[in-house]
Order: C-alpha cells, then sequence, then structure tokens
C-alpha cells in the first residue's frame, strides 16, 4: 500500500515537473496534456487521472513554483535579523539565487501576467519576494532608513532588472554573449541589483 501511495506521488510530481517544463516554454495554450503525458514518459492519459483537465494542473503548477519560492526566500536568519538593510539586499540576492536554480520560474510568471489570466492576483499565496520586500521597505520607512517615497515603484524596478537577463537568455542576453545561469554572472548580477536596489532607496 505504501509503495502503491510512493508510486502515485513519483508520478503526479513527473506530472507537475513536465508540465511546468512545457507551460514555461510553449505556453499554456501551446500545451496538451497529451504532450504533457509524453513530456513524463507516462501514459496519455495521466496527466488526467491526476488532475482532471489543463486548467487544474496550471494552477497547480503555479500553486508549487509560488510555494517554492516562498520557502526559498522566507529564511528564518532573514527574518530574525535586525540589519533592515542587510536584509533587504539578502532577500534580493535570495530571491535571485532561486530564480537561478529554477530557470521556469520567470517565463511562468510573465507568461502568466501576459495572458492576464489573474490567478496570481487571487491566490493569498503571492509571491515572497514582493510580500517580504513590501513588508522590509515599510519597516526601512518607520525606522527613516529610507527617504524614497516611491518606494514601492523602486522594489518593482528593481525585479524588472532582476529578472529581465533570465528572460532574454535566448536572445539579448545571447546577442551580448552572456549567460545568466552561469556562476560568474550570478554574483556580478546580485551586487549589480542590491546596489542598484539600495542607491535608490536611500
Amino acid at each position: 500500500m505504501k509503495e502503491a501511495m510512493r508510486d502515485a506521488e513519483r508520478s503526479k510530481n513527473k506530472i507537475l515537473d513536465s508540465a511546468e517544463q512545457l507551460f514555461a516554454t510553449k505556453g499554456y495554450n501551446n500545451t496538451s496534456l497529451v504532450e504533457i503525458g509524453e513530456y513524463s514518459e507516462l501514459s496519455r492519459a495521466t496527466p488526467t487521472y491526476y488532475f482532471k483537465n489543463k486548467a487544474t494542473l496550471y494552477k497547480a503548477v503555479l500553486l508549487r513554483l509560488i510555494d517554492d519560492e516562498r520557502e526559498f526566500v522566507k529564511r528564518r536568519d532573514l527574518l530574525e535579523s535586525d540589519d533592515i538593510e542587510g536584509r533587504i539586499k539578502d532577500l534580493l540576492c535570495t530571491h535571485i539565487d532561486f530564480i537561478f536554480k529554477r530557470p521556469t520560474y520567470v517565463p511562468l510568471i510573465c507568461r502568466e501576467a501576459l495572458d492576464n489570466n489573474g490567478f496570481l492576483l487571487s491566490t493569498h499565496n503571492f509571491i515572497a519576494v514582493v510580500e517580504q520586500g513590501k513588508e522590509l521597505i515599510e519597516l526601512a520607512r518607520n525606522r527613516e532608513i529610507i527617504v524614497g517615497q516611491d518606494s514601492e515603484s523602486i522594489l518593482m524596478y528593481s525585479l524588472s532588472i532582476t529578472w529581465f537577463p533570465f528572460l532574454q537568455k535566448d536572445l539579448i542576453a545571447k546577442s551580448l554573449n552572456m549567460n545568466p545561469f552561469s556562476e560568474e554572472f550570478l554574483q556580478r548580477h546580485k551586487k549589480f541589483v542590491t546596489t542598484t536596489f539600495m542607491q535608490s532607496l536611500l
């Protein structure tokens, strides 16, 4: 019984992994449940068995993705430190680390925004870097660490430059002979984003 449950869980995770990859590269409308079943090396009917339809599977993929981002970003050491500036920098760096480890993240979030499905806005479990970033900015403002009155816009612009190289890895970044998923770029990118963000706030 336990082995059957483990097999079912493995199959479900394979479906989620395959769907995440295909939704990120091809988009929701251009991906079929049959294709997801074949990509996962399971039967064509397996995705329907576990998730009933494509919309349910798509939502499950997004929820898992933002849950994983939340778990990765909301580390205890980031939450408890009294160094607000350090926590803001660490938050951005940790978020970039998550993007680096999960290359499907940025394409899926951006596709969701462009398709205007409204799913992420309808869930209480929203992107942790946005939620926690707003909290830290408000805390910094209350302590008069920052003077910027439009700090939420600064956060949005900073996320834009954070995500852009990963979103454009096969076009603009490639034309500049840059590999956003190299360790050397990762370190330079984190330094640039955090420096730009803090200079804009202070």
